[in-house]
């Protein structure tokens, strides 16, 4: 079959023999009508016969300025080319650029379109090398041009203008040929041969046929061919077109092979259904493809809904007509043969060109089938599918596959491709570059190797979702190889081969940092305009655009959304609606107009308020927006009111008091008194008048003693923004030369920034109140003493003391006076004196040790203690005593837990309640201590248990009441002071807990107290994610054996302080539920035992909050960015001080 090439297909001829042109061993050049050079091919620049001018970008330089060869010149031959078409010329031995000879032929051709001359084509070929044509194919030059040729098409065959093969490229020419040829070599075996030779019987025709219409009009030609390899068909599109020298020689014709048989086989796979489909089943009006029926005169007896989409044509225009009308390409005679064909197959595949109702040129697949009706009629079907958009699209893949190539290459987003299981296949420059990796490294990773896993989104991301459809496009984070992050939005699509194997995934992931970023920020804009107490507004075009709640609740109004449109101008009372649309009009025009003001409001249910707002103004898309921030003043103007009307009637009542009231108000940078009521003479002997004229006139009666303190105070008090009042206490000198006590309390009113406007005091004179407090505070302490002193020296000395010292000199006076006691019985009394001695020695010791306690004079300084090691410790000290009465001693802390203790008090501790268990625990018995976690977070409960003689119920209140002094004789006669249980509740208490006693008589008592946990544990306090985890890094660096744990806001940070036993706390100032002074105030005021020091760290501290945080006791305030070798020194002198606190 003989049919016309399509548009594709002549553009791929063409590109096909541009490189045929550049790959062949000949010189080709070729020249414009002005005699410029358009063309040269690499073979006619490596033969090295070429003057130096031509090497180098020869392409535009003219022939006529100099000649073109070494050593010959043409340029006459060229100038006549014009009238002669044609010249040949051989140039002899011609001495090569690098020192060779070469034997040189030149041929030239003139070129033409139509009857106007175009210019010409010089052709230089090596005469010793075409010399050898006549037995073999001409060597090629370069190895190069020869991978290229093989590599144009599947296979390639050039031959004279009379059909002899001269060449033959391609690598499917053994297959194909592989009968024909001997030594392995197509190139060689086949040369010199007929053309018709090679080509299959069947093809001789069409074949003999084209090279006719080739010599005729040399216009292209192509057609269909196929050769049976050991059973196996192959199918190709031949398509032939000769190359001509001047306007009608031929100088050689190029047969090209294309291998269509895996389409062909593709084609019988999707249509192999049709023949097990009976006839009426096949044929229906919902059929995708055009399905018409013919019978066997070729006539058309149906034709569905498609064909008439497809063609254009009803079924009462196409019906009983010939097919061949239809389809100009299969006229009858063709049809017919296919008929015929038809009885020795099933099945028939062609494609042509059809021209449509509408004139339109389409590309159509037929498929013919053979058929009968029920009355045995031979029918024939035929499926036609449209591939014109196919064909379209292949070509337009074609072309644009580079460009999508180059497009990949060069995106600025992140692109890759990769495996089922996550193995990356391509990665453009991008990926590597942001990822700082690598193609080796690359290579080595699978995508979820750059996932920071701790992401939630990530968690429940997964490749297998991707495949399924259940996921297009996901956030995600990257860590680089930096350990940086990169936040992208990744999308996703899956590529399957024609077999619907999963051939690749890919994903296009677009850096979405900033966006995140920017979002954060717009939600937390828009949290702000909406949670904002102040009524906020946007008014563009003398109408609101955006309106928030609080704005709206002022005038009257529940929603925002109510104002929408709305005219600002309809919320002002008539009495100031001309002051007021005089101030819009003047801002429309951008003229000065006030950005704050005051008006009278007319609200939504007639009422009237005072209403302050603050204008300003921004553009946006060359419209102007104004920004109204309001605030409902009515209450304030009301007070204001109230103030004038009452200030004379109070004026009067503030002038006879006792206590002096003063203001002061700012004028430039200095603070001036601008009112004294008269009491100020009656407390310092000074006049108003010489108060107001100087405002240091304080400062110079203050007594010097308290001069520094006052002026200290007074600092840092005026530097403190968050500080609105304070009270003085001091002294002055009175104009009369004696000591005045007075109190100064004193209230500010500030600006935006912080500075005092005014200050109001009240001076009182509290020399007597003071003096009285002197003598209250003196006896109060001197009572106290003396009260302790009686009730527990006196109960002690005269109780306890007094038996031990009976004891001694009873025995005392008997050794002294009996001339005839015997040795041993000196001994025995000896052994008394001894005994009673030691009882009252302990007895001292447990009273000084209390004393020292309730007196404050006793060392405290707790500090992180491994209670297993100091409960191994406490048993040693006790294990001689135990051994001796026959007791087990068990230390069952197991666990490696720390306490925050003091190491000589816990001593005591245990020292007391182990003395007291072996005291009343029988040979036999056991004696254990033991932990665990206690109802409260930050303490742990201890126990020491005893298998001992217990205690009675009625006892058990009185065991740690130092008053009861209840103490009884051990199992084998030990004594005790009675103080050693009180001494171990206080010391208890003193760490901030608790201590109770269980027992039961005969079968032993446990006594168990809860001391704080040692925290190893850093919490950091940040709203903002970014730094919390860049600061987490850089503590975990400092101090590695610490566990760091975030929180959000101050609320979350509270929550975790009363819940967590802490080392150090790290917090922001500005946060979101709670900021950082709340909550060092609420964490300042709250009965945590053992708090942590709390640092604070932030973008928005300067000096007003470093003193207010100074105030509040904490020692360290660092600003954002802060000095690393600062902030670690703060970090590691915080954490030694919470030992020693």
């Amino acid at each position: 079959m003989v049919s016309n090439s399509s548009e594709e297909e002549k553009q791929f001829e063409e590109i096909t023999a541009a490189a045929l042109l550049d790959a062949i061993p000949v010189g080709v050049l070729v020249f414009d009508e002005q005699q410029n050079i358009t063309y040269l091919n690499a073979c006619f620049s490596s033969l090295g016969v070429l003057r130096p001018k031509f090497l180098e970008k020869p392409v535009g330089k003219s022939l006529k300025d100099q000649q073109l060869f070494l050593s010959a010149d043409i340029r006459k031959e060229i100038q006549n080319l014009r009238e002669q078409f044609f010249f040949e010329k051989e140039l002899g031995n011609q001495k090569t650029s690098d020192g060779g000879e070469i034997s040189i032929f030149l041929k030239g051709v003139a070129l033409f379109e139509e009857e106007n001359f175009r210019g010409g084509m010089l052709i230089v070929e090596d005469l010793k090398v075409l010399g050898k044509t006549n037995n073999s194919n001409p060597p090629l030059n370069n190895e190069s041009y020869l991978n290229l040729l093989q590599n144009l098409s599947d296979f390639m065959v050039l031959t004279d203008a009379d059909g002899s093969i001269g060449y033959v490229f391609g690598s499917q020419a053994k297959t194909i040929f592989r009968k024909n040829i001997q030594t392995g070599k197509p190139e060689k075996d086949l040369l010199q041969r007929p053309i018709n030779e090679i080509l299959p019987q069947a093809s001789l025709g069409n074949l003999e046929k084209s090279l006719k219409e080739i010599r005729e009009t040399k216009k292209r030609s192509s057609f269909l061919t196929s050769f049976e390899v050991e059973a196996e068909e192959f199918v190709f599109d031949l398509q032939i077109f000769p190359v001509l020298a001047g306007r009608r020689e031929i100088q050689f014709i190029c047969f090209f092979f294309k291998d269509i048989s895996p389409y062909i086989k593709e084609m019988e796979h999707l249509r192999q259904q049709i023949d097990e489909l009976q006839f009426y089943e096949t044929i229906t009006q919902k059929a995708s493809d055009a399905l018409l029926v013919l019978n066997a005169e070729g006539k058309i007896n149906f034709w569905n809904k498609a064909a008439e989409k497809l063609f254009g044509y009803s079924k009462s225009e196409v019906f009983n007509k010939p097919f061949e009308k239809f389809f100009l390409s299969i006229d009858h005679n063709k049809l017919f043969a296919i008929f015929s064909y038809l009885t020795a197959t099933e099945k028939y595949n062609t494609s042509v060109s059809i021209i449509t109702k509408q004139k339109q040129k389409k590309e159509i697949d037929i498929s013919f089938l053979g058929t009968k009706n029920r009355e045995s009629s031979q029918l024939y079907v035929v499926l036609c599918n449209d591939i014109t958009e196919k064909i379209e699209v292949e070509r337009v893949l074609r072309v644009s596959e580079e460009r999508f190539r180059s497009i990949v290459h060069n995106a600025s987003d992140l692109i890759c491709n990769f495996s089922e299981a996550g193995r990356i296949i391509y990665a453009n420059p991008s990926f590597l570059q942001e990822l700082g990796l690598s193609e080796k490294e690359l290579s080595e990773k699978k995508l979820t190797d750059f996932f920071e896993t701790s992401s939630a989104q990530q968690k429940k991301f997964s490749i297998k979702q991707v495949i399924q459809g259940k996921v297009k496009s996901a956030e995600l984070t990257f860590v680089k190889k930096n350990g940086g992050f990169l936040e992208v939005l990744g999308n996703f699509s899956v590529t399957y081969d024609a077999q619907k194997k999963l051939k690749y995934i890919g994903g296009i992931f677009s850096d979405i940092t900033a966006k995140k970023a920017f979002e954060q920020e717009l939600l937390l804009m828009r949290a702000i305009f909406e949670a904002s107490n102040d009524g906020i507004a946007v008014e563009s075009n003398n109408s609101f655009v955006i309106v928030n709640n609080s704005f709206a609740k002022i005038f009257g109004y529940e929603k925002g959304e109510e104002l929408l449109n709305t005219n600002p101008l309809e919320l002002v009372d008539e009495t100031d609606l001309l002051r007021i649309r005089g101030y819009t009009e003047a801002r429309a025009r951008k003229e000065t107009a006030p950005n704050h003001y005051e008006f009278l409001s007319r609200n939504k249910n007639g009422t009237q308020n005072f209403i302050e707002v603050s204008v300003t103004s921004f553009e946006f898309e060359d419209d102007i927006f104004f920004v109204v921030i309001s605030r409902d003043v009515s209450e304030r103007k009301r007070v204001q009111q109230a103030i004038k009307e009452s200030e004379e009637r109070y004026r009067t009542i503030t002038e006879n008091l006792d206590d002096s009231l003063w203001t002061a108000e700012r004028a430039g940078n200095n603070i001036r008194y601008t009112f004294f009521t008269t009491s100020i003479e009656k407390i310092t002997g000074y006049s108003q008048t010489e108060f107001l004229h100087d405002s240091r006139y304080f400062f110079k009666i203050t007594f010097p003693d308290d001069f520094k303190m006052i002026k200290m105070r007074l600092r840092k008090f005026i530097n403190n923004y968050y500080k609105n009042s304070e009270e003085l206490v001091f002294r002055i000198i009175h104009k009369q030369g004696h000591l005045v006590w007075i109190k100064n309390k004193i209230t500010v009113t500030r600006n935006q920034r912080g500075e005092i406007l005014k200050m109001f005091g009240l001076v009182s004179d509290i020399s007597i109140q003071k003096k009285a407090e002197e003598e209250v505070e003196k006896s109060s302490d001197n009572l106290k003493k003396l009260n302790d002193t009686k009730d527990r020296f006196i109960s002690i000395v005269s109780h306890d003391l007094r038996t031990p010292f009976s004891s001694i000199l009873g025995f005392t006076d008997i050794l002294l006076n009996d001339d005839e006691i015997t040795a041993e019985e000196s001994k025995q009394y000896i052994g008394y004196i001894q005994e009673s001695a030691q009882s009252m020695l302990a007895l001292v010791n447990s009273l000084l040790d209390w004393t020292r306690l309730q007196t404050g004079r006793i060392r405290f300084e707790p500090a992180k203690i491994d209670l297993f090691e100091h409960v191994k410790k406490a048993l040693e000290a006790v294990a001689g005593f135990a051994i001796k009465k026959g007791i087990t001693l068990q230390n069952l802390v197991t666990d490696e837990i720390n306490v925050f203790a003091d190491k000589s008090l816990l001593s005591q501790i245990f020292g007391n309640l182990l003395s007291n268990a072996l005291k009343f625990t029988k040979s036999g018995g056991t004696i254990a201590i033991n932990f665990a976690q206690s109802d409260v977070p930050r303490f742990i409960e201890i126990w020491v248990n005893d298998t001992g003689t217990g205690i009675s119920k009625e006892n058990l209140s009185k065991v740690f009441d130092v008053d009861a002094k209840f103490t009884s004789e051990g199992t084998a006669g030990e004594k005790g002071t009675g103080l050693g249980l009180s001494l171990v509740k206080e010391i208890v208490e003193k760490h901030g807990g608790k201590i109770w006693v269980e027992s039961k008589v005969g079968k032993g008592t446990t006594f168990k107290f809860t001391l704080p946990k040692a925290s190893a544990t850093i919490l950091l306090v940040d709203d903002n994610k970014t730094d919390r985890l860049l600061y987490s890094k850089i503590l975990k660096s400092f101090v590695p054996d610490y566990e760091i744990i975030l929180a959000g806001d101050g609320a979350e940070a509270w929550e975790i302080i009363k819940e967590t036993s802490l080392a150090l706390i790290i917090s922001d100032h500005t946060m979101p539920k709670m900021n950082g002074m709340q909550l060092v105030k609420r964490f300042r005021d709250s009965s945590i035992k053992g708090k942590p020091h709390v640092i604070i760290l932030s973008g928005d501290v300067g000096k007003p909050e470093t003193l207010a945080y100074n105030d509040l006791g904490v020692e360290y305030v660092f600003q954002k960015p802060v000095n690393l070798t600062q902030f670690k020194e703060a970090i590691e002198q915080s954490l030694r001080k919470i030992f020693t606190k």
